[in-house]
């Protein structure tokens, strides 16, 4: 986790309300959203000893609170024994594959001009032709947010429905300017709070990190199948 203190809505993986399994959150010091979009290097050995501590304490797949990260994915892999997964971007490639040839996907980001090649390449992503890059860094919304802490609760709600509508209007923009675009992948690990408004408001599959985490999860505790044939 990055060491922040904005609110994080259900949804968002840093509520552990988000998912209907366990989950431990261990907040990376110094790990500063400004410096994950920058991706700071000097924070993947912080990373990794977060990620080694986890996996002390038993977790059996690991993640992060930032998309941008995905610059850190190969290296993390390679330095933990259980499964690392830094960025929702990492399904991308699927679904290029499920999608027809045609189609592009639409990434929304915290901030599209901090995202670019050297945060696709080390996830798969060789094509920038096929993906649009839309972002929340013009929304005053999406800045606001980063000035509330937990304790505003009496505005949370009213802080809900304005970001919420501003992510909507983002991706409705999108698609509409590129009919094209046959779905969304979010970013930006404060995004899947609005996954279901912007599919409703496009009619797009949404993927983001949550999404990859639930599949994750399923991996490791297959489900139990009993019925009659």
């Amino acid at each position: 986790m990055l060491e922040t203190r904005f609110p994080r809505f259900p949804g968002d993986i840093g509520n552990a309300t988000t998912f209907d399994f366990p989950v431990r959150h261990k907040v990376v010091k110094g790990a500063s959203g400004d410096r994950a979009v920058k991706v700071d290097l000097t924070l993947l050995d912080s990373f990794i000893e977060a990620g080694k501590e986890l996996e002390g304490e038993g977790v059996r797949a690991i993640t992060t609170s930032a998309g941008f990260l995905s610059i850190f994915q190969n290296v993390m892999a390679e330095a933990l024994d259980v499964p690392v997964f830094t960025s929702s971007l990492l399904q991308i490639p699927m679904i290029r594959k499920i999608l027809k040839p045609n189609k592009r996907i639409g990434i929304i980001a915290s901030n599209k001009n901090m995202l670019d090649e050297k945060h696709l390449s080390p996830v798969g992503i060789e094509d920038m032709g096929a993906l649009i890059i839309e972002g929340m860094e013009n929304e005053p919304v999406w800045r606001k947010r980063l000035e509330y802490t937990p304790a505003d609760l009496a505005s949370l709600s009213t802080l809900r429905t304005e970001v919420e509508q501003a992510v909507v209007r983002i991706c409705s923009r999108m698609v509409q300017t590129n009919r094209d675009v046959g779905a969304i992948v979010f970013e930006c690990t404060n995004l899947p709070p609005f996954s279901k408004a912007v599919q409703e408001a496009t009619g797009r599959p949404v993927f983001d990190i949550v999404t990859l985490t639930k599949l994750v999860h399923n991996a490791l505790e297959p489900g139990c199948y009993r019925g009659y044939m």
